[in-house]
């Protein structure tokens, strides 16, 4: 099954870019994740599996907070 089947409202955008503009636009928040894909010349999802995913600093931050929140320290 399809992503889009699933998450109906789910965009995906195919960007190019190298890693210092990914992470670039990731701290700008004009994309909100990435995979550095080098010299790939098409992108399927079993390539996709497994791979690192560069998200900006905002939502492992956001992140952090959700699991220490659920799970507080001194609890």
């Amino acid at each position: 099954m399809l992503a889009k089947e699933l998450h109906p409202r789910t965009q995906v955008e195919i960007y190019s870019a190298d890693g210092d503009d990914l992470k670039a636009n990731l701290d700008a928040g004009t994309i909100d994740a990435a995979v550095p894909l080098a010299r790939e010349t098409a992108v399927t999802t079993g390539m996709l599996e497994g791979l690192p995913l560069m998200r900006p600093h905002r939502h492992s931050l956001r992140d952090a907070f959700e699991e220490w929140l659920a799970n507080p320290p001194h609890a």
